[in-house]
């Protein structure tokens, strides 16, 4: 049985956080997943593939992000 959850709002730890992802994508029920992570995080897994918007992130938000240069906000299916 799938966990059911309306809204879904990630930060994951990088170095995993494609796996992660992934699990939530499989594992979980949700109306609106939003996922903050670098760009480059989604060609693992084919994550790219559930991404239904992207937007990259001012990395002027992020002053405390080890990585900032390609930091994005994606709206996943």
């Amino acid at each position: 049985m799938k966990s059911k959850f309306d809204y879904i709002i990630s930060n994951p730890p990088y170095a995993i956080g494609n796996i992660i992802t992934k699990s939530v994508i499989e594992s979980v029920e949700f109306g609106e997943f939003i996922n903050l992570m670098p760009l480059s995080c989604y060609k693992s897994k084919e994550l790219y593939k559930n991404v239904n918007k992207l937007e990259l992130a001012d990395p002027s938000f992020f002053e405390d992000a080890k990585i900032t240069d390609n930091l994005c906000i994606c709206e996943l299916i």
